[in-house]
């Protein structure tokens, strides 16, 4: 049974044992429910619903998109069977692997989902732009053909970007990323195999037979040059102050800004509507503290139970528990004091030998028998113990500060017992992992950030043969990522397990439209002007661009509807940064083109001709 199940084991037999005392209080108020297993078993259960509930809401989403986009249910035939085919497979491998859920876990479907689903829209988009005198089977060819190269390169930018995550120490971000991974992988070898099989069965219809929605973008792709054009100096200049403000919200700025916060309370990750968050903040200020660090000491067998040994533990206890953020401090001579007070006797820790004595005999009594004092000292050899403390500490940082206040007791107390010189001390428990994981993912998930960003600038080498464009097809995705966290901080928003991983995300996967815009832009560019080239990108992934980013924001926004605080935070930033990276290719990209390559719209050069033709004709009239 792993860690999880048994959790939930736990769990459950504690709410049988509760139901029949809420029925009747009696003179108790209220029972409230607090300590970490609640707080695990609770985002446990959550996690499972809401990835239930979200899958059921892409499908509906998928339903309607594609319906209102190719209004044909024999093409929504083939985007279902093969979106499922892709969970299936890319689930099944999770399955086999052993996988097990985690906060994280919904992500890895829906994302696996959503850059199927806009993958499925480019090659189809294509599809149906079929002339009237090319075959069914030709024009399928040509479709795949043209799309190949940009689908795969977008897939593996997403995969690169999720493969990186596995730089993590932390278990379920790793698991995370390869799983994203591999799904992703699986779901490239079903697009381009299942999906053309599907075209083809269904007979999916084209253009010349049903007319697609969005026939106001051609109104669009004429605009968009001359204004982008007009325009390109304040819409470059604008972004990079907004991708400015961005970075000094997110890493802060010397003397004026602190960096965003990053928060590591598990409490914090919990709706606070939720009987396990209220009964943990109706208690918070009345108990001595909700976090607990061990400490565990190992000596020579049967050390612990000495007389010298246990006088030195109540003292290194005593003297924890006079610091102002240790609430106690419960140690085996703890058990034993609470042990003799049951019985009627002093709870003080004796001073004298003989009655030091007679504790250390209570202990090596005890120990066999009682599970109470197992839980503090190691059963058949009472070579080890533990002193679990109390404390109201949260933040890593505070963990830190707990854990030196932790070392020098107990070296002034061992240099005033040299009785515990011997033993060797070590600093452990839940709390504080779980404060270190969290704080250990801020550069982790940079390193992987770096990592994504250099591999997939290499796949732009290998694609791209335009040096600005290899430069410039990153800049829309950056944008986004950098004005996101500026709205992170406006709306004062933190960064957490769930929204830390929105850069990468957003990184993986909105690079898939700046692959297709340039990979189409320099199709045309070969022969042609910007302008041309502009427009016949526009014509031609423009459309696909704006319902993938649709289906990104739209796939993504289903978060929002979550139970879980970082899971709606993730939902609505990251469908932000679809939306604002959808905005810079369709605005500062194309507004940057025009100044990388010094150009001039069509309409511009022409008159210019005719003036330079009109003024040597002046000339030639004149002479």
């Amino acid at each position: 049974m792993d860690n999880n199940e048994s959790r939930r084991t736990a769990v459950k037999k504690i709410e049988e044992a509760l139901a029949p005392i809420e029925a009747d209080l009696g003179p108790v108020r209220a029972v409230r429910r607090l300590g970490q297993p609640f707080v695990s078993a609770y985002l446990d259960q959550t996690t499972q619903s809401t990835a239930n509930r979200l899958f059921g809401l892409f499908m509906v989403f998928v339903v309607v998109l594609t319906l209102t986009l190719y209004r044909s249910f024999r093409t929504l035939a083939a985007f279902l069977i093969t979106l499922i085919a892709c969970v299936v497979f890319s689930v099944g491998y999770i399955g086999v692997t052993g996988g097990t859920l985690s906060i994280v876990s919904p992500m890895v479907p829906m994302t696996i989902l959503v850059t199927v689903l806009a993958t499925l829209v480019y090659l189809q988009s294509r599809f149906v732009d079929k002339p009237d005198n090319v075959s069914f089977d030709d024009h399928q060819v040509f479709s795949l053909s043209n799309k190949f190269v940009a689908c795969t390169a977008s897939i593996f930018a997403t995969v690169v970007g999720f493969a990186a995550l596995a730089v993590s120490n932390i278990r379920p971000i790793r698991e995370m990323g390869i799983w994203v991974a591999v799904g992703l992988t699986i779901s490239w070898i079903v697009v381009f195999t299942l999906f053309p099989a599907l075209q083809k069965i269904l007979k999916t219809p084209t253009s010349e037979h049903r007319q697609t929605a969005a026939p106001w973008f051609v109104h669009f792709v004429d605009w968009l040059p001359g204004f982008s054009y007009r325009y390109r100096w304040p819409l470059v200049i604008v972004s990079l102050l907004l991708s400015a403000g961005g970075a000094v919200a997110l890493f802060g700025a010397r003397g004026a800004v602190t960096p965003m916060k990053l928060l590591t309370n598990p409490i914090e990750y919990i709706a606070k509507d939720s009987r396990v968050y209220k009964d943990y903040h109706a208690m918070a200020p009345k108990l001595p503290g909700m976090a607990i660090t061990s400490v565990w000491i190992a000596g020579k067998f049967g050390s612990v139970s000495e007389p010298d040994v246990l006088t030195g533990l109540h003292r290194f206890t005593t003297a924890l528990e006079g610091e102002a953020d240790v609430g106690s401090a419960i140690g085996p001579p703890t058990i034993l004091r609470i042990s003799r007070h049951t019985a009627g006797l002093s709870d003080a820790w004796p001073e004298e030998a003989e009655a030091q004595d007679e504790m250390a005999g209570d202990l090596e009594r005890l120990l066999p028998a009682e599970p109470m004092i197992q839980r503090f000292v190691l059963r058949g050899s009472a070579s080890q113990a533990q002193i679990a403390i109390v404390s109201k500490t949260t933040e890593y940082e505070g963990f830190v500060a707990l854990a030196e206040k932790i070392k020098t007791t107990w070296a002034k107390t061992a240099e005033k017992n040299p009785s515990l010189k011997p033993f060797e001390m070590k600093i452990v428990g839940l709390s504080p992992l779980q404060a270190k994981m969290s704080q250990s993912l801020v550069p982790t998930l940079v390193e992987s950030f770096a990592l994504t960003v250099a591999i997939i600038f290499a796949t732009f080498l290998v694609v791209f043969r335009s040096g600005a464009a290899r430069v410039m097809a990153i800049i829309p995705s950056l944008f986004a990522i950098l004005v996101m966290f500026g709205v992170m901080r406006i709306t004062g928003m933190s960064l957490n397990v769930a929204t830390i991983l929105i850069a990468s995300t957003v990184l993986g996967t909105s690079e898939n439209d700046q692959i297709h815009f340039f990979y189409h832009f320099q199709e045309k560019r070969k022969d042609s002007s910007v302008e041309k080239s502009l427009r016949h990108t526009m014509t031609v992934a423009g459309k696909a661009i704006f319902f993938a980013t649709m289906i990104n924001t739209g796939g993504f926004l289903a978060f929002a509807l979550g139970d879980l605080p970082p899971m709606r935070q993730f939902g609505i930033l990251t469908a932000v940064a679809f939306l604002l990276s959808m905005i810079a290719d369709f605005t500062a990209l194309p507004a940057a083109l025009w100044i990388v390559f010094r150009a001039k719209p069509d309409s511009h050069i022409a008159k210019e001709a005719a003036k330079t033709k009109a003024a040597g004709s002046d000339t030639s009239s004149t002479g």
